[in-house]
Parts: C-alpha cells; sequence; structure tokens
C-alpha cells in the first residue's frame, strides 16, 4: 500500500515504481504509435499559418498545429491506425476494449460517425449527456459486443475497465497527470486477457513536442503513483486544472500525416531497432546500434517535409462563417439577448448576408466581433 502522507509517524512510507509493478506484473508494457506531419490553421485574425511538422513546431505555434492536427487528418490517420491494430488484436483476444478521448462533444459525435463508416458503433460519453454517458460507460463496462467508447476530457475517470488495450489520444490537453492517468487506462494487466508476456498496451497519438515532454517527464520519475488508489488518483488529476490547456481561438483547415514511429515506452527505443535487435541475436549477429540503425534507415522511405495542401477559398469561407456563428451564440448567451437580433445587427452594419461574403469580408465581420467583446 502506498501512502502520501509522510509527516504522521502512524504512517509508513512504501515507494513502488513502475518498474516495480512491472516486475510483479501489475503493469504492463506499452508501445507509443506516434504520427507526425504538417498542419494548417486559421489565426485569431483569420490569417493563414502553417508547420510542416508537429514535432519540429516552436513554442508560439506548437498548442495551434496540435489542436489542429487533432480535429482534422492527422486525427483521422491516428484513429484509423488504432482502428486496425484493435480489429488485429481482438482475433486473438476478443474481449479488448478501445478507448478514444477527443478534447470536445462535437469532435466526439465527428469521430463516432468516422468510426460508424468504418464498421464499428462506438458508445459516445460526455459530461455534456451525463444519462447517456452513464448508460454509454456502462455497456462499455460490462458487454462484449460494446468495445470502442469515445470519451471527451476528464469522461473517463474513474473508468475501470482493465480489458483496455488501446487508446487513440485525440485531445490537445498536455498536463502530465491527466495523460498519465488516460495512458493508466490500458497499462494495467488483465488477469482475462491471456499470458502477461502477450499483453501490451497500445496508445496512438500526434507527435507534438508537448506529448514528448511529459513521456519523457513520465519515463523519467517512474513515480509510485502508478498504484494508487483510484480515487486518489482522480482527485489528484482533478486538481491539475486539465481543461485549462486550450489551443486558442482558431480555425483548424486541414493537416497531412507524414510518418508513424512506434517507441517502447520503457526504453523509448523505437520498436523496429528492438525487433532487429531481437532477430540479429538470434542468428547470432553482432552489430552495433548504429550500424543496425544505418541498416533500418538504408531500407526505409525517405520522410519529406508534410506542408498540407492549400485551402480553397471556398472551404476558408466555410470555416470562417461557422466561427462566426459560433462567437454570436456565445455573445448573445452572453447579453442575454437573440442571435437572430446579432445576425441583424451584423447583416445591416456590412451590407450582405455573410453566404454573400468573400474570405476578406468574413475576417473583417470576425475581427469586428472580436474587438466588440473585448
Amino acid at each position: 500500500m502506498l501512502v502520501l502522507n509522510r509527516d504522521d509517524p502512524t504512517w509508513s512510507f512504501v515507494g513502488y515504481t513502475r518498474a516495480d509493478a512491472l516486475r510483479d506484473r501489475a503493469l504492463i508494457p506499452a508501445d507509443f504509435h506516434m504520427t507526425d506531419g504538417g498542419a494548417r490553421w486559421l489565426d485569431d485574425s483569420g490569417e493563414e499559418q502553417i508547420v510542416e511538422s508537429l514535432s519540429t513546431a516552436g513554442k508560439d505555434e506548437v498548442r495551434q498545429a496540435l489542436t489542429t492536427a487533432v480535429q482534422t487528418e492527422i486525427g483521422t490517420r491516428i484513429l484509423a491506425d488504432a482502428l486496425c491494430d484493435f480489429q488485429a488484436h481482438t482475433i486473438h483476444y476478443p474481449g479488448a476494449k478501445m478507448l478514444v478521448v477527443t478534447s470536445d462533444i462535437r469532435e466526439a459525435r465527428k469521430r463516432s460517425i468516422e468510426l460508424r463508416n468504418m464498421g464499428i458503433q462506438a458508445e459516445v460519453a460526455t459530461s455534456d449527456e451525463p444519462k447517456t454517458a452513464t448508460s454509454a460507460i456502462k455497456a462499455f463496462r460490462t458487454q462484449v459486443n460494446c468495445r470502442v467508447l469515445i470519451t471527451v476530457a476528464m469522461a473517463y475517470e474513474g473508468l475501470d475497465v482493465p480489458a483496455i488495450t488501446h487508446i487513440a489520444c485525440l485531445t490537445r490537453i498536455r498536463s502530465a497527470s491527466w495523460l498519465q492517468q488516460l495512458f493508466a487506462r490500458a497499462t494495467r494487466y488483465d488477469p482475462k486477457g491471456g499470458a502477461w508476456d502477450d499483453q501490451r498496451a497500445q496508445i496512438f497519438a500526434p507527435d507534438d513536442s508537448l506529448i514528448r515532454g511529459v513521456i519523457e517527464k513520465l519515463r523519467s520519475e517512474q513515480e509510485a503513483y502508478a498504484l494508487l488508489p483510484e480515487e486518489e488518483q482522480e482527485n489528484s488529476t482533478s486538481r491539475g486544472g486539465a481543461h485549462s490547456n486550450s489551443g486558442g481561438d482558431l480555425v483548424p483547415l486541414n493537416s497531412s500525416p507524414s510518418q508513424v514511429v512506434t517507441y517502447d515506452f520503457d526504453s523509448w527505443q523505437e520498436l523496429q531497432l528492438i525487433r532487429m535487435r531481437e532477430a540479429a541475436n538470434d542468428e547470432g549477429i553482432v552489430i552495433s546500434d548504429s550500424h543496425l540503425e544505418a541498416l533500418r534507415d538504408a531500407f526505409a522511405d525517405p520522410v519529406q517535409p508534410s506542408i498540407p495542401p492549400p485551402v480553397s477559398p471556398k472551404q476558408q469561407s466555410l470555416e470562417l462563417r461557422r466561427r462566426i456563428e459560433t462567437r454570436v451564440r456565445q455573445m448573445a448567451a452572453a447579453e442575454h439577448i437573440e442571435e437572430r437580433t446579432l445576425n441583424s445587427s451584423l447583416k445591416e452594419r456590412f451590407g450582405k448576408r455573410r453566404s454573400d461574403m468573400t474570405v476578406d469580408e468574413l475576417k473583417q465581420v470576425l475581427l469586428f466581433i472580436d474587438g466588440t467583446t473585448q
């Protein structure tokens, strides 16, 4: 048992690291599938911004790039890769479960439709719909045929389902304690999941510098937090302000996946290199790490910068109009007036309907709204 109150002489402290938990087979190893790529979005002023790579995006743009990525093509690629690996896994373990975590309810519904188009019926559990969420979580926990659950932000808290083997991380939240909680959903040993040696958690996520920083922190600390009682984990996480890490007020346009690299969590070595090393050892071949990496690179496809394709004026117009509509709803709620009143005022001020405006005119409307609400 792990007790955090070290100042009380009537309590004792027993350290228990992830390494200890792996040795005792209470936790299982984890593979991280990291997807990189470029992203394109409209910033607060309606100007288009581009990064070639999530992993190399600067600190001033990484959150915006990440928000764009998880809502567009990179997010779709992560979800598809996770689902493909999950379906292959269920051939050998039909009781496996998959968890998909998004940033908001709109994204949850969008991903639910994508999964349905892939032939998968997923349950959706969000705090916006508590009754439906309770029913969805119960079905996910108890029904064998309910294999995929989509949640938003902290909706997964307290979700005790050892059968979870796969996680698709489509959220922009980068709180270390929050992500540790998320990863822990898949890293617990499942007594019904076969031999411990055959169990590995599979986590699919964007390859942004923020999540890499969190993973490095978790790996270096190897905290005794790994096996805290569930309620203590929830309390410590809920105090962490996980919802504060937003991507800003932007309009995601598109993204372009470039490469996926899989790492073993505990060593943070590429899984491909680990398997190549194992194959070499089996054949009695002695080879250095540098030569092993050179061999891998010789047969790998070169990675090119991944710049998303240009977005048409029509698509930019649709995204800007959607953002203006959101802002109008927010203003109407804040000022306790009807949306149609605000829309009429905007039409009168700018002389035309938004559906007839050009991209530049829509940007002016957006700037006007933002200036009015500041």
